[in-house]
């Protein structure tokens, strides 16, 4: 049994156990495994009980451990076309043109997103909310922003797009605004958990961010 930030999850062999804390939390996260639940990239919800979800295991690596593990460039570009193509079937399955919103995930966190082979499934709603797609890629592009040179972070932003955009085409009015709350947001939670960047890494995330903000979709 793990404490999480929220919510006490069990692993067992073939079920993950979720009790969560606060209510609310539990009705949020089960509303969209029980709505959503034929799609292909989240874990199969089970059964529910008393402020408890019992979920099927997925068994792989999160995003976390894959940029940990030193793979290869192609083997990263592979897997996060993956990412792509999940994290779009996820917007695509709530997504309204009229106002260009859906379901957004909100907690991009890299541990939230579990790889098997192909396939990438995404894990913990409790903070989902109605918004623009672009705040979850964008979100997801600040933590990559740590992990790779100008150069590649180039070529990992088309990669991203290329295949996203082929399941889900989205407006990109107000990109620019999208993009300077979620940096804000990014960092306000990196001061309140203190964590820092080491020197050398800020030199990397500043051109990464400056890219981002003049790219166009």
């Amino acid at each position: 049994m793990k404490l999480s930030k929220k919510n006490l999850i069990k692993i067992e062999e073939d079920v993950i156990i979720k009790k969560f804390t606060h209510s609310i939390d539990f009705y949020t996260e089960y509303f969209y495994y029980k709505e959503f639940h034929l799609l292909s990239v989240i874990p199969q919800l089970i059964d529910k009980k008393q402020n408890t979800l019992i979920l099927k295991r997925i068994v792989g690596k999160n995003l976390y451990q894959l940029l940990n593990d030193n793979l290869s460039f192609s083997i990263m570009k592979k897997s996060l076309q993956s990412l792509a193509k999940s994290l779009s079937i996820f917007h695509l399955s709530s997504y309204c043109l009229y106002n260009n919103s859906c379901i957004i995930h909100k907690d991009t966190n890299l541990k939230n997103y579990i790889f098997i082979n192909n396939l990438v499934y995404l894990i913990d709603f409790s903070d989902i909310e109605i918004g623009n797609p672009l705040s979850d890629i964008y979100s997801l592009f600040l933590f990559l922003c740590e992990s790779f040179s100008i150069d590649d972070f180039k070529i990992i932003v088309k990669i991203f797009f290329d295949t996203y955009l082929k399941n889900l085409s989205i407006q990109t009015d107000n990109q620019q605004k999208i993009l300077a709350v979620e940096i804000a947001r990014f960092d306000n939670r990196r001061k309140l958990f203190r964590k820092s960047l080491c020197t050398n890494k800020l030199a990397i995330v500043d051109k990464n961010r400056e890219y981002l903000k003049n790219i166009t979709i």
